[in-house]
């Protein structure tokens, strides 16, 4: 499959914004399945800015989304570039660009529950993932940054299965200076 995303925005329209400035993003995502439910995702981020607006931000384990940015992805600005940590000055700018390539091996589906109330498992995979990505202001150099790592993720199960979380633990080395080795544990309702 296929998922394509172009947005466009622009700041300070009825004035009184912190932020002045238009930017433009394009994500690209292709899944390829390769039998027994094995599957390839590759994805490419690219975003451009002006000087003055919210500046995009690569590092972490998760996106950060508000509701809003979770339906549309207007006003997105955090992305995951696992290996190194949210925040490092390097991974700042009006312009970013981010690729990912993942291979998801299922290891397991069980739907079976254990005590009352009930608790279970559901789906399990593991995902061995590749991210480089860079985020710069305009005139400074682009020096991509690649962490590389593995991903366990299972589906915990509430109440015959009223409830899902899915949770991933996972470890990332970052291979660039400023990376660093991470084990985190990330759960989703």
């Amino acid at each position: 499959g296929r998922r394509v995303q172009l947005l466009g925005e622009s700041y300070d329209q009825l004035g009184g914004s912190d932020y002045s400035g238009k930017t433009s993003s394009l994500d690209w995502n292709e899944y390829i399945a390769l039998g027994d439910n094995h599957a390839l995702h590759f994805r490419l981020l690219h975003a451009q800015g002006d000087a003055g607006i919210r500046p995009y931000r690569l590092g972490g384990v998760s996106e950060t989304l508000s509701k809003i940015g979770g339906e549309t992805g207007l006003g997105r600005r955090d992305f995951p570039l696992r290996g190194y940590s949210s925040g490092l000055a390097g991974l700042s700018g009006s312009n970013m660009g981010l690729l990912t390539a993942e291979w998801d091996i299922p290891l397991g589906y069980h739907y079976d529950g254990w005590f009352v109330p009930p608790l279970g498992i559901g789906r399990q995979s593991l995902s061995l993932f590749v991210d480089s990505g860079d985020a710069w202001n305009q005139g400074e150099a682009i020096e991509y940054k690649t962490g590389a790592g593995m991903e366990w993720n299972i589906e915990a199960l509430l109440g015959y299965d009223l409830l899902k979380l899915a949770t991933t633990l996972g470890y990332a080395h970052g291979l660039d200076q400023g990376g660093e080795d991470r084990i985190y544990l990330r759960v989703v309702l």
